[in-house]
């Protein structure tokens, strides 16, 4: 009695349990000695094995006479093995203070890993230093890679940790290149640069001794828990082979994990900027990227909706993200393209999506010139939605994905413009596209997107391209087409339309670096209407569309012109024949295009005018708008408007501008047993008036007077001069016409109206009406104006004599007479209000 507790030696001791985390057990050795005051004291060796790892460890402790046992454990050296070894890593050492009396009072520890290995990845060595007191559980560490490669430090509080854990965290985590944390993380192990994550964590989760330490029992008890956390991930210059350069990134997320629901909710707002991979993808097809310019921007922003779903299952994890916000996409040469919507998709731990699918996306994208082609700028706007019937992703050290997308959309609206021309609007209904591909290791990106029943109209140009298909094949043999395309109708929206509808199939090969356009055009009267084929270089930013119309052939009881386009119909019994070229053409240097036009042996009727014998020869070296070299050739044997006008001959040139000019070098046709001729003059259609000096040539007097219809009046000679034409909304007028003989001839009036009417006139009349009752003239003059209203004023000035008058005694008359010139007048005006309304046309259609 007194003397204490008596001195023990402990040899090969052993403690087997079976706990929550598996079998343990515990081997040790030592000795137990009487301390002060009924104290006692321990000391000795232990070795802890487990499951999830082994500790060798050196013990020292006190138990008080009260029952308080405090102490510490010196840890030599051991293993730590976490789910299967996907966690493990070499004790260096540490050690543990600790404090009992009753239930734990504190618990403190330091702890040193080395050789620290997640998913068989070495990864680097720990220091991790933890503090119990109580209930509340504290702790911070470090950890750093082998090569210094990436870095990580984070704090931990957690208060009541035994039965409702209040958790409050703080992490960083740094990698440059060079860390395995990548591939852990399974993404693709970037060439370059360096990223950062910060997070901090609040909330609460099950007690601790609820979750096992495998990896799925982590997720389950994470799950279980009501979290929010705040998130920053920053990339700065990282590069990933063949996919992203120079990657810069800014996301912060903030983030709940909702208790029972397994449901993550994202707040996310992210930057990032590269060149990107769509630009080499772009480029390997020969489609060049220059308009995206040397930098990539894009930002995504949610609307607090956003959420992912967790859902966790034994070996198995599924991951479902909704994703409700704004995306916008900008590039350095004023490209941009922004999105909002939802996008909904189902991830599992085989990396292959369960769903995935669009729900009203919204987009709108808008660039300034693209390179190499001849749009100045583009702009889409639209609403998408689509579902993946299959989609599955190989991990990213593979390189491998297989997709089947089907998208929807109510309606794109598009602006197009071309180089000096003003923006055209599209409106594109695109029905239904369905995209499909595969990328394996082994073989490049292969895939089909399929497009079927669009609509796209062109308001300002009067189009629609009704029932629209097409394929877009990529990464397929040589042979088969990038693009196959069909449309049932391309239908002109004008009333009347300029032309029935047509249809277009084409595709689109790849030749070596050049893309080769191919399209065939038919119409309801021509299967083989004409053909369009192209060409396009992205490497030397050029490219050329040449377009043929097929010589079409038309012939009374066959081919008809009203079969091609109504507003011809008024054509009747039509002969003859027309072709037609086009060349469109883009390079550094600009826009050009060029046509030629024939038309050989052409003859029709309307209901006004007819005309036979028709040719044409028109070279066009632009054709937006629409212009000419000189010399341009038309003839026509015939056009009769009432009275014919015969041996038709012009030669021209269309003026470049924008309103229709036509530069006349010269023009003839015969009238009225005379030849009319105009000079060089400028037609400009835009203006509402017009004048025409037309000279005139040998016109026979008695067709002349035959013309002005005066009764009785006749006569035999011809007239040469000037008949100054004005134009003035489609009404003609002539102003000071004069027309001389340069022979001399014969004037005959003999009017029985006129004698009686003037019979008691007294001698002079009636002398007068003898002498021009048979009036040979030496020198005569026409002059003459008509007005607006039709009615024409003539004055003929003559000198000579009636041989049986006054024993043929000289004469000089000056008489005024009133006429109606409105049928070679209305021969004229046909043909100027005929080719004003082809021209006008032709410059709309540009338009």
């Amino acid at each position: 009695p007194g003397a204490g507790p008596p001195r023990l030696a402990l040899e090969g001791g052993r403690i087997e349990a079976r706990t929550p985390y598996g079998p343990a057990t515990l081997d040790f050795e030592g000795v137990l000695e009487p301390g002060g005051q009924g104290a006692a004291r321990a000391s000795g060796t232990l070795a802890l094995s487990a499951s999830s790892g082994r500790v060798l460890g050196r013990l020292q402790g006190e138990v008080m006479a009260d029952g308080r046992i405090t102490g510490g454990l010196r840890i030599d050296q051991g293993t730590i093995a976490l789910g299967g070894n996907r966690l493990a890593a070499d004790v260096l050492g540490g050690g543990l203070e600790f404090d009992w009396y009753g239930e734990l009072r504190h618990l403190e520890g330091q702890l040193s890993l080395e050789a620290i290995r997640l998913a068989r990845t070495e990864v680097g060595a720990a220091d991790l230093q933890f503090d119990i007191t109580g209930t509340d559980f504290s702790a911070k560490g470090n950890l750093a890679a082998r090569d210094k490669a990436a870095a990580l430090e984070f704090t931990a509080r957690v208060a009541d940790y035994l039965v409702e854990p209040q958790v409050d965290a703080e992490l960083e985590v740094t990698a440059d290149a060079t860390a395995p944390i990548w591939e852990i993380a399974g993404l693709l192990r970037p060439r370059a640069g360096h990223g950062r994550l910060v997070a901090t964590v609040r909330g609460r989760v099950p007690a601790v001794p609820a979750f096992d330490t495998g990896v799925d029992g982590i997720w389950s008890w994470l799950s279980s828990g009501d979290l929010t956390a705040d998130l920053l991930l920053e990339l700065d210059g990282v590069t990933l082979p063949g996919r992203v350069e120079s990657l810069k990134a800014r996301l912060p997320i903030e983030a709940k994990l909702a208790v029972g629901s397994a449901v993550l909710l994202l707040r996310l707002n992210a930057k990032l900027a590269t060149p990107g991979p769509v630009r080499d993808w772009l480029a390997a097809k020969g489609l060049g990227a220059d308009w995206l310019g040397p930098r990539v921007a894009a930002t995504l922003t949610g609307r607090g909706m956003d959420r992912a779903r967790v859902r966790i299952v034994p070996d198995h994890t599924g991951l479902e993200i909704l994703f409700d916000g704004d995306a916008v996409i900008e590039t350095s040469n004023g490209a941009d393209l922004s999105a909002a919507g939802s996008l909904s998709l189902g991830l599992t731990a085989d990396y292959k999506p369960a769903r995935l699918r669009l729900e009203a996306l919204r987009i709108a994208a808008r660039s300034r010139a693209i390179s190499g082609t001849p749009l100045t700028a583009l702009a889409v706007s639209g609403q998408l939605s689509g579902v993946a019937a299959q989609q599955a992703i190989g991990p990213a050290d593979r390189h491998a994905f297989t997709h089947d997308l089907v998208l929807a959309a109510a309606a794109l609206d598009l602006e197009v413009a071309l180089e000096g021309k003003p923006p055209v609007a599209v409106r594109a209904k695109v029905g239904r596209i369905q995209a499909t591909g595969e990328q394996t290791p082994e073989r490049a990106y292969r895939g089909n997107t399929v497009l079927s029943d669009a609509r796209i109209d062109v308001p300002q140009l009067f189009l629609a391209v009704e029932g629209l298909s097409g394929q877009v094949s990529l990464g397929t043999a040589p042979d088969v087409p990038l693009v196959r395309f069909a449309a049932k109708a391309l239908r002109d929206l004008h009333i009347p339309a300029y032309i029935n509808p047509l249809g277009v199939t084409g595709r689109i090969l790849e030749k070596g670096e050049t893309l080769a356009l191919q399209a065939d055009v038919s119409g309801p009267a021509a299967p083989g209407l004409g053909n369009i084929r192209g060409t396009f270089s992205p490497d030397r930013k050029s490219g050329e569309v040449n377009a043929v119309l097929s010589p079409l052939v038309f012939e009374p009881g066959g081919m008809q012109p009203a079969e091609l386009s109504p507003w011809l119909k008024d054509l009747r019994e039509v002969a003859g024949a027309i072709e037609a070229t086009a060349q469109i053409g883009w390079d550094p240097k600009g826009f050009h295009s060029e046509a030629a036009i024939g038309v050989r042996d052409m003859a029709f009727r309307t209901d006004s005018f007819a005309v036979a014998g028709l040719r044409l020869g028109l070279n066009l070296d632009n054709l937006m708008p629409p212009s000419s070299p000189s010399s341009q050739n038309l003839v026509a044997a015939r056009v009769d408007v009432g009275v014919p006008l015969r041996d038709v001959t012009a030669r021209f040139q269309i003026l470049p501008g924008n309103t229709p000019r036509i530069g006349v070098e010269q023009a003839e046709f015969s009238l009225a047993g005379g030849r009319y001729h105009l000079d060089e003059t400028l037609v400009d259609f835009a203006r509402p008036d017009h004048a025409l000096d037309l000279k005139v040539i040998d016109l026979d007097l008695g067709a002349l007077f035959e013309a002005i219809q005066i009764e009785g009046l006749t006569g035999t000679g011809r007239l040469s001069g000037t008949l100054p034409l004005r134009i003035d909304k489609g009404a003609f007028t002539v102003s000071d016409a004069r027309l001389e003989a340069r022979v001399p001839g014969v004037l005959r009036y003999r009017s029985p109206a006129a004698a009686s009417a003037l019979k008691s006139g007294g001698q002079s009349v009636k002398l007068l009406l003898e002498a021009l009752h048979d009036f040979h003239y030496d020198a005569l003059a026409v002059t003459g104006v008509k007005d607006k209203a039709g009615e024409t004023r003539l004055r003929i000035e003559m000198r000579g004599k009636n041989p049986t008058v006054l024993e043929g005694h000289p004469f000089k008359f000056n008489i005024t007479l009133s006429g109606n010139l409105t049928p070679i007048l209305n021969a004229l005006g046909e043909g100027h209000e005929l080719s004003s309304e082809l021209i006008r046309r032709t410059w709309k259609l540009q338009q």
